[in-house]
């Protein structure tokens, strides 16, 4: 083991700068020269390495030597720390010291310099903030931290909300709760809109009207990242491959962090000493974007959702495209290889293409022909093995049988973050090792657990029909709990899995187009809450039966959360053990 060269150590220093404290979180270079002109740019590298990072250090006088020349570190391939950048051009934020093992394979991914944009300072000098959620609260406390005079509106008014709005008052920001006023659009310079808050909304009419700049948290969060940003998207996975991918890089010896809609704002995240971060982003967030630019991007897969905030699935397909609209060559773009939307992203998209399926290698190439280029990088499964080919060649990473969760959707989760990990420069033992010690995720296919020979599990994050529609893929004979709000989704395609179900037990707003979907076609019940869907479907159910809670609609309409009703869901079952009842 030895220490990475970072701030105090083998004379790596940060550079202050504003926005920022002191060196330790600026650009890396070596000791300050008293001259810019000695350092100068570095052309790119050949066919044969990755580019050159974007300074050399200011020549300095050598100090005397204590014994024989030492051995080029690149020379013995010891130019970098283990699974971490180079020794001599980390080009990125140096950091606190960390110790790591030595003697990697010398690779550094492409496409991972320092963000121009977070050296700038922002466009303008009054921002109002629409939400005050916790994306909303984070944006607020960034905005005002660098100097930008803050407004808040939010809609509601609670207790809690109020606390929050005190908290901002001591950094200088006025917060109107209760309804959002007209005044803060004709006050702002530009608006920073929570996630959730549609282009219909008449402040974001006003703003554009104006011509003023509309951001999402992410691109906010942009303008001061300092370190690479790994984006996820698609309509369903997002949460497991941001975490999986996150898990991998930190058990290489990264500090990597899972942000973005995943609970952790990135606009948090970039204030953090990080390594690298790994961002979950949706189509909300993705839809007012401008710059933002991820060195990996991933697209899952594009179905069917949220048309009560988008137009369509054109304009829900064009906002997600917005993951890579502005990433160049020296960035990667990962697309599922069966997903039509997903590739059809790709096609547009300036970065280098990779795919992934659950075919082998093959397979995956061969679908992904449609992009009229070779693809950089892919994965696939061969031979019951999780595979992949890319810039550092052929990969064996782990049997599938060791991989903890269930089902093809999730499969392709684990190759997408496979996939990414390995391009990042992550030894496939590693990756292999991460993935197979790595939980499923709550409420995403997890077993809540078995009474009377019959299986119960809670997939209550499944909000729209396509993630319905990959929880029972695999499933034999099926109880399925459905409904909800449908969020102006067509639910006819669950249909299609007919003969998996014994029966369907439907709730909430979506009752009666369960009831007139499934009429005729297999046993319908309704229930008006989750707590008698667990019963109804219990008193079915018989041996080698799964009753599976997923739901293919939102939970507003009776719940706060898809959390809260999966938690419901666990606890029902809990009782019925209890009472030893099936």
């Amino acid at each position: 083991m030895e220490r990475r060269a970072r701030s105090h150590l083998h004379g790596g220093h940060g550079i202050a700068r504003a926005r920022r404290g002191d060196g330790c979180a600026g650009a890396a270079h070596q000791h300050r020269s008293p001259d810019h002109r000695d350092r100068r740019p570095l052309r790119d590298r050949g066919q044969l390495g990755h580019p050159a990072g974007g300074v050399v250090p200011g020549v300095r006088q050598a100090g005397a030597a204590h014994g024989a020349a030492a051995p080029s570190l690149r020379a013995a391939r010891l130019a970098g720390v283990h699974r971490h950048r180079a020794l001599l051009d980390s080009r990125g934020a140096v950091r606190g010291l960390r110790a790591g093992p030595v003697l990697c394979r010398l690779h550094r991914p492409r496409g991972c310099g320092v963000n121009p944009l977070s050296r700038l300072p922002l466009p303008f000098g009054r921002a109002g903030v629409v939400g005050l959620g916790r994306s909303g609260a984070a944006a607020a406390r960034l905005l005002a931290g660098a100097g930008i005079e803050v407004r808040v509106t939010e809609a509601r008014d609670t207790p809690a909300l109020a606390g929050v709005a005190a908290e901002l008052a001591t950094l200088g920001v006025v917060t109107e709760l209760g309804g959002h006023g007209e005044g803060i659009a004709a006050w702002a310079e530009a608006l920073v809109v929570s996630p959730g808050v549609p282009p219909a909304n008449p402040l974001i009419t006003a703003a554009v009207q104006r011509g003023i700049p509309v951001w999402s948290e992410i691109e906010l969060a942009w303008r001061f990242a300092s370190v690479p940003v790994l984006a996820v998207t698609g309509t369903n996975g997002k949460t497991t491959t941001t975490t999986l991918l996150a898990s991998v890089l930190q058990a290489a010896g990264l500090d990597a962090v899972a942000a973005g809609n995943i609970g952790y704002p990135l606009v948090d995240a970039v204030e953090g000493s990080h390594d690298v971060i790994v961002c979950e982003v949706s189509s909300f967030q993705l839809a007012f974007s401008e710059t933002f630019r991820p060195s990996i991007a991933i697209v899952l897969n594009v179905a069917d959702d949220h048309y009560d905030w988008h137009a369509g699935y054109d304009d829900y397909l064009s906002a997600k495209a917005r993951i890579g609209r502005v990433q160049t060559a020296e960035d990667l773009l990962i697309a599922g290889s069966a997903d039509r939307g997903a590739l059809s992203i790709a096609v547009g998209a300036p970065a280098r293409p990779a795919a992934f399926g659950l075919g082998d290698l093959a397979s995956v190439h061969a679908a992904a022909r449609r992009l009229g280029r070779p693809l950089a990088a892919a994965a696939g499964v061969e031979g019951g093995r999780v595979v992949a080919e890319g810039s550092a060649g052929p990969a064996s990473i782990v049997e599938v049988e060791k991989i903890r969760l269930v089902g093809p959707h999730n499969l392709e989760n684990v190759l997408a973050a496979s996939l990414a990990a390995l391009e990042w420069g992550v030894e496939p033992e590693v990756i292999g090792a991460a993935v197979a010690a790595f939980s499923p995720l709550a409420h995403r296919s997890t077993l809540i657990g078995e009474i009377d020979g019959v299986r119960y599990i809670d997939d209550s994050k499944a909000t729209n029909p396509h993630a319905t529609l990959s929880a029972l893929q695999g499933l034999e004979r099926v109880v399925l709990i459905a409904g909800g709000r449908a969020k102006g989704l067509d639910l006819s395609p669950l249909a299609e899995h007919t003969h998996r179900l014994a029966g369907v037990v439907a709730m909430g707003e979506a009752t009666a187009e369960l009831e007139s979907l499934f009429a005729g076609r297999v046993r319908i019940a309704a229930a008006a809450f989750v707590e008698e869907a667990v019963e109804t479907a219990a008193a079915w159910a018989v041996p080698g039966d799964t009753v599976l809670l997923s739901p293919a609609c939102s939970s507003l309409d009776q719940y706060t959360s898809y959390a809260e009703r999966g938690e419901r869901f666990a606890a029902a079952v809990g009782r019925l053990a209890r009472a030893g009842v099936r």
